[in-house]
């Protein structure tokens, strides 16, 4: 069975997220014997203003996220770029029964999107991490069997359930 990852954004969360997840997740796995495979979605393009936050190469400008993200940890084999928004036509597609969900977007519609989907599966974790100017948060949401273990992420942020 392979363990699938979906980080969801790779901006200024995500960027930063990517490569020690991917260290942790190459050295688990492999320890483990088990297979994976790490997902990054986002349909966002990156500008020059974005590097002074975000981990990215001057040479990246202009390309798009996912993919820009995905090529700097050079894993073809575990690695796959998806550049396009999370949205209501696609989430079926990528959020799927026993997924591990890291939110790293900047926004509450796909908190909630992702919440929606998630509270249909029996069993999914969400990693939910967020940041401000100068602090962040992060929140696991771990639902097995169809019953959450943890709270939701609506419940430490009402305004996703808006």
């Amino acid at each position: 069975m392979t363990t699938n990852y979906l980080i969801v954004g790779a901006g200024g969360t995500g960027s930063h997220l990517l490569r020690p997840l991917h260290a942790y997740l190459t050295a688990y796995h492999t320890a483990e014997k088990t297979e994976w495979l790490l997902r990054i979605i986002d349909g966002d393009v990156l500008e020059k203003k974005n590097l002074e936050r975000q981990l990215f190469p001057q040479a990246a400008v202009t390309q798009n996220k996912a993919t820009a993200a995905a090529a700097m940890l050079n894993d073809e084999q575990h690695v796959i770029a998806i550049p396009e928004y999370l949205s209501e036509a696609n989430m079926d597609r990528y959020i799927q029964q026993d997924d591990v969900v890291l939110i790293c977007a900047d926004n509450f519609t796909v908190r909630k999107r992702i919440e929606d989907k998630s509270n249909t599966l029996d069993d999914i974790t969400v990693i939910n991490g967020g940041n401000e100017l100068a602090d962040g948060s992060v929140q696991l949401w771990v639902r097995k069997a169809g019953h959450d273990l943890t709270p939701r992420i609506s419940y430490l942020h009402p305004e996703v359930a808006i």
